[in-house]
């Protein structure tokens, strides 16, 4: 193929395949789904402990949720958004081991750099003998 075929195929592609999918609006069922997750995991959890949130939109539905029954701490890289801790969830030595009993964290994960280190993080913070 040569390189103008190439670019034509990759605008089909594009025309024909993503834009389609992309132009669909899915963040309000996903945020459904995300939502009837979190009503299932506050109804497993004890009622006491303290909650990190990741990443939370301003008002969520999880800071709702969760700052109601725990004592409710925000995480975000973002140092306008008002969080509690400006951290990278890949790296946060700012944080403690096992500083918390539940972790929330939707829709944070395909954002970062490495996902893995997130997780890393993450399972760090995790209080020993907690659900998450």
């Amino acid at each position: 193929m040569s390189g103008r075929q190439v670019e034509r195929l990759i605008k089909l592609v594009y025309r024909k395949v993503l834009l389609p999918l992309i132009s669909r609006d899915y963040v309000p069922k996903v945020r459904e789904n995300v939502n009837k997750f979190l009503d299932y995991c506050i109804s497993e959890l004890p009622l006491q402990g303290t909650v990190l949130d990741i990443g939370p939109q301003h008002n969520s539905y999880s800071t709702k949720l969760f700052s109601k029954k725990f004592d409710y701490v925000t995480l975000d890289i973002n140092p306008r958004s008002g969080a509690d801790i400006i951290a990278d969830v890949c790296k946060m030595p700012e944080v403690l081991d096992e500083s918390f009993d539940v972790i929330i964290c939707t829709e944070v994960l395909e954002h970062t750099l490495n996902p893995f280190s997130a997780v890393t993080e993450l399972h760090r913070i995790l209080r020993g003998g907690t659900y998450w």
